[in-house]
């Protein structure tokens, strides 16, 4: 998921359409890795019905796939987002993200550091002309 989805940024950087600055780049990556979690529980669910037949337990599972969907999606709306400032709310809430992917087993370790990390780090870089100050 990882891969496959970098290539997309990639393939849409490109085209001037990919996430601006260092933190959305990583709040982009820990969205792909909790994405890539909530698919792999799925494919494991889906080889367990092979097996076993549905049984009543798989709703527990199918509520931690829900919740690797939920993170890969707050933190998708702020990497795709317009807006270049972080905020200390959508610090917290990246790093409350994080948190709960860690505790969740989101994502494994990659995600979690991501999102923290996007939480932690300046959301642009700042280029220093003589004359202006220029935001990327």
């Amino acid at each position: 998921m990882l891969v496959i989805g970098g290539i997309i940024l990639y393939w849409r950087s490109k085209q001037g359409k990919a996430p601006k600055g260092i933190s959305k780049w990583l709040a982009a990556f820990a969205g792909l890795a909790f994405l890539g979690s909530a698919a792999n529980t799925i494919y494991q669910i889906l080889l367990t019905f092979r097996v076993t037949g549905f049984k009543g337990e798989v709703v527990l599972t199918l509520l931690f796939v829900f919740i690797y969907l939920l993170l890969a999606l707050f933190t998708f709306m702020y990497a795709v987002r317009n807006k270049p400032d972080l905020t200390p709310r959508r610090r917290a809430v990246l790093i409350l993200i994080g948190m709960i992917a860690l505790f969740g087993w989101s994502g494994l370790y990659v995600g979690p550091a991501l999102a923290i990390s996007a939480a932690l780090v300046p959301p642009y870089i700042t280029k220093t002309n003589s004359d202006t100050k220029e935001r990327i």
